[in-house]
């Protein structure tokens, strides 16, 4: 009975470790920072870990909240009160948005 039970808690702790620690790579976390438009420096993005972040265009700043769906889906919220949703990669250190028409917006990290 003790080997069973010694075998349990060991896959217990074992379970713990694996399924406890979140991804540091997951893209959740790694949209947090800086975003520049490939296009024009005059659009960007910050995206902050709580949550929150701004857009910037043409030197006009919004507010903004946003959520990671599915790990590849970007929904915000902007204070002008404007929903967007995304599909969305990272890859190299370039965001690329994706809207629902097909059209790609690289973003690259700052």
């Amino acid at each position: 009975m003790k080997k069973v039970f010694t075998l349990l808690l060991a896959l217990t702790l074992g379970m713990t470790v694996l399924t406890g620690c979140p991804s540091t790579s997951s893209p959740s976390n790694s949209i947090v920072g800086e975003w520049v438009s490939a296009d024009s420096e005059d659009y960007s993005y910050v995206f902050k870990a709580d949550g929150t972040g701004s857009y910037t265009y043409l030197g006009i700043t919004v507010e903004l909240t946003y959520e990671i769906v599915d790990d590849n889906i970007l929904k915000m919220e902007k204070s002008d009160d404007i929903q967007q949703e995304y599909e969305f990669t990272i890859e190299n250190n370039v965001l690329t948005l994706y809207d629902t028409l097909g059209n790609e917006y690289p973003y690259n990290r700052k």
